[in-house]
């Protein structure tokens, strides 16, 4: 009898001690992802790093490469390094790819710069459609690009990115689109044609040209419809085409931020004839960043951009 009650409380310890074990594992588990999910994210771009395959471009090197997600022979992206404004400098600019999380990192560190003869020093992108200069193209995509602006839908762009950088580099993070009146362009911008730009973030650096007025345009950042506001910027390049720039006044050094064309290019209807503008054929949609300034001979930063895509609507672009 006694035997019998020893095996039965020994049972009963060792019932105990099991769920005891269990719920301190549980415990463990809850509080290790909860650190997961609520730790402090990296406070800043340079401690932040991806692993996995990548594509990569360079300066000085190749500088520009085509990414063709889905292998069907058509690009979906163009990265480039674009130094268009520097004869030379010593360092290096990396540019890529990660294949794994679809992530774009450009990081550089160039100094000794000397310049050809205008004011930045380049425009690190990503591109999608056909840039007017030297025929490389990323037609993989929802937009059907270049077309004529009267035969376009609108479309959304998406954008989510963080940047860092020495605090008294002249620097923006800005949208570009070229107009042309000839359908895949690979020799630059003429008279009667367009640069359009639209400024999410600025240090120490303004769009060329004048003020000459101001928009509010709903765009979501962060998840949030907020009714943004742009200044207006006009001039004309070198007296050949007609450079708009759209400067939204708070800027945003990181973040998610979605919204659609049509605002800008009704606009952009209203600085010029409209009949022209809707003849004209929209080539690209650009991301990425203008730096430096003439005095410049150091230019070190660093940019993620997280997501870069286009979503395509059945309203038309110039309703």
């Amino acid at each position: 009898m006694r035997n019998i009650f020893l095996v039965i409380t020994l049972m009963v310890l060792n019932r105990r001690v099991y769920v005891y074990i269990l719920t301190m594992f549980v415990i463990v588990l809850i509080a290790l992802a909860y650190y997961k999910y609520t730790r402090p994210k990296p406070s800043n771009v340079s401690q932040q790093a991806f692993m996995g395959p990548f594509i990569e471009v360079r300066y000085p090197g190749k500088v520009r490469t085509g990414i063709d997600l889905d292998n069907d022979g058509s690009y979906e992206y163009i990265m480039d390094i674009n130094p268009w404004n520097i004869r030379s400098a010593s360092g290096s600019a990396v540019m890529r790819f990660y294949l794994g999380p679809k992530v774009f990192v450009y990081e550089q560190n160039l100094e000794d710069i000397k310049l050809k003869d205008g004011y930045v020093h380049g425009y690190p992108e990503i591109y999608y459609g056909n840039k007017p200069w030297g025929g490389n193209r990323a037609l993989d995509g929802p937009v059907p690009l270049p077309e004529r602006v009267e035969n376009l839908n609108d479309f959304y762009v998406i954008l989510n990115y963080t940047i860092e950088h020495d605090p008294t580099l002249p620097i923006n993070l800005a949208v570009e689109s070229w107009f042309t009146s000839e359908k895949f362009r690979t020799t630059g911008v003429y008279i009667g044609e367009i640069e359009m730009m639209i400024w999410f973030y600025y240090s120490s650096l303004n769009p060329a040209g004048s003020k000459v007025d101001e928009i509010v345009v709903p765009i979501v950042i962060n998840g949030k419809t907020v009714n943004a506001k742009f200044e207006v910027y006009l001039t004309k390049m070198s007296n050949k085409w007609t450079y708009v720039a759209f400067k939204l006044t708070k800027p945003i050094r990181e973040g998610y931020v979605k919204f659609n064309y049509a605002p800008f290019i009704r606009k952009l209807k209203d600085l010029v004839p409209p009949e022209h503008l809707s003849s004209l054929y929209l080539e690209d949609i650009e991301v990425g960043t203008e730096y430096g300034a003439p005095y410049v001979t150091r230019a070190r930063f660093k940019w993620i951009i997280y997501e870069f895509k286009l979503e395509y609507t059945d309203k038309k672009l110039l309703e």
